[in-house]
């Protein structure tokens, strides 16, 4: 069979599941199905005539009996993909499951640390770990349900037993752009699981240069392993580096989301986004609809009364927060103490529109953001938002919202206009977070 090695390097900590187990790092199980959708999709988006052709005379041969037709044309890129790869001969068994006709596996050659997933205070208080809430109320001495870091310092190899040739060039040539796109393991959109091509690939033809629209840089104290006295040090500057990076993205993502209390009073952008298009965003409409009095309390005593006492003229209110990624059930703290629930009968979860995928060259995490547009058949749902269970008030997402649009409009909008109280721009934390959005603005030249 034809062989195909490819030698990765893992950037970020995967959240694993089994981290009690022997070689518990990145998955073939997990890798294989994302890639030959990937592979699959790619193929779909601009095929030849040619290969238009192998499909139709192979499903012709399938359906020659019962004369079912299905146009290419109104085929997903995906089904595309499918069609073609069947005729191609590609696929494995009937190729009713998309599954291109490989085998990959794994080879490491050292086991990965396992890192415990904890932050801790500048006084040494245990907190939340930025962006992960998973081992909140778990038991820390049950690998079964508690989570772990797996963490790989040496890089590894990917090898790939292919059924022909054809298979192994377009592994090849989608492979780079494939491990650019994806995380792996738990919270991937919010940059775990992070892998790459290793560097030592670099003048091979199927290299690609890491390269985003978006993105941020910063730099750890973290040095090569080689330069550290004990492991005990090293993977100390590790795992505080990884806390940094996280701590970053969680910054960023809640000045667009869902805005920030401490140490300083900021309104997310999408709610400067969505008072831009004339409509409040729907924290303000659940407020109006449950917490009427908490609201006209929190006029009077903030000094910000332009956040809160705007109101839109438009008869229909919609989501905006939940655009990037659905929260099913959120607690909301003093002075309501309420769980707020939404729900809609077909869909349970939105896919964050925003994947964060750092990579760690030496000393300096380049993170980077992957933009894509929410699937339009999100935006015609109506869902119910209930307060601890009771209440019949129905939301819909923003039906015209533009994830470019909005990046776009984020990055141009003056920080320090954000705050509720602007004597605060000199904290390090909104230094911290200007230098992000400064990043964010800086052209990416293309090498």
């Amino acid at each position: 069979m034809p062989k195909l090695e490819i030698t990765l390097k893992q950037h970020t900590p995967l959240i694993h599941f089994q981290h009690n187990q022997e070689g518990a790092t990145l998955r073939a199980s997990e890798v294989k199905p994302k890639l030959d959708r990937f592979i699959l999709t790619r193929l779909g988006e601009n095929p030849t005539e040619e290969q238009i052709n192998a499909g139709e005379i192979q499903y012709k041969k399938d359906h020659q009996h019962d004369q079912i037709f299905i146009p290419f044309r109104d085929l997903t890129d995906y089904e595309k993909g499918k069609f073609i790869a069947k005729g191609l001969g590609w696929l494995i068994g009937k190729g009713e499951h998309g599954a291109i006709d490989y085998k990959l596996k794994f080879v490491i050659s050292n086991e990965p640390i396992i890192l415990d997933i904890k932050a801790y205070s500048e006084k040494g208080k245990e907190r939340p770990y930025p962006l992960y809430f998973g081992n909140i109320k778990k038991d820390p001495n049950n690998p079964d349900e508690y989570r772990k870091f797996s963490f790989l310092t040496d890089s590894f190899k990917a090898i790939f037993l292919c059924a022909n040739e054809t298979i192994k060039k377009e592994i090849k040539k989608n492979i780079a752009i494939f491990f650019l796109r994806y995380n792996f393991g738990t919270r991937q959109s919010k940059g775990f699981g992070s892998f790459y091509l290793d560097i030592t690939e670099k003048d091979k033809p199927y290299y690609v240069t890491p390269y985003y629209k978006y993105g941020f840089s910063y730099v750890t104290k973290i040095k090569n392993p080689k330069n550290y006295r004990n492991s005990r040090d090293y993977i100390e500057d590790l795992n505080q580096s990884f806390l940094e990076l996280y701590d970053m993205i969680e910054l960023f993502y809640k000045s667009i989301r869902s805005g920030l209390q401490y140490p300083f009073y900021m309104k997310p952008m999408i709610f400067k986004y969505a008072k831009s298009k004339g409509l409040q965003w729907d924290k303000r409409s659940i407020k109006e609809e449950y917490y009427p009095k908490d609201l006209s309390n929190q006029i009077i005593k903030h000094k910000s009364p332009d956040n809160l006492t705007f109101t839109q003229t438009e008869p229909e209110k919609y989501l905006f927060k939940d655009l990037f990624g659905l929260s099913v059930l959120e607690e909301w703290e003093k002075p309501y103490q309420k769980k707020i629930s939404k729900s809609n009968d077909h869909i349970d979860r939105f896919p964050s529109p925003i994947v964060f995928k750092p990579l760690r060259f030496g000393n300096r995490f380049l993170v980077n953001l992957f933009i894509e547009q929410m699937p339009e058949k999100f935006f015609g749902k109506k869902f119910t938002i209930k307060s601890n269970g009771i209440g019949n008030l129905s939301l819909k997402p923003y039906p015209d919202f533009d994830i470019e649009e909005f990046i776009i409009f984020a990055l141009k909008t003056n920080l320090k206009s954000m705050l509720g109280d602007e004597s605060y721009v000199e904290h390090k934390q909104f230094k911290l977070l200007q230098s992000i959005y400064d990043g964010l603005n800086t052209p990416k030249i293309k090498k």
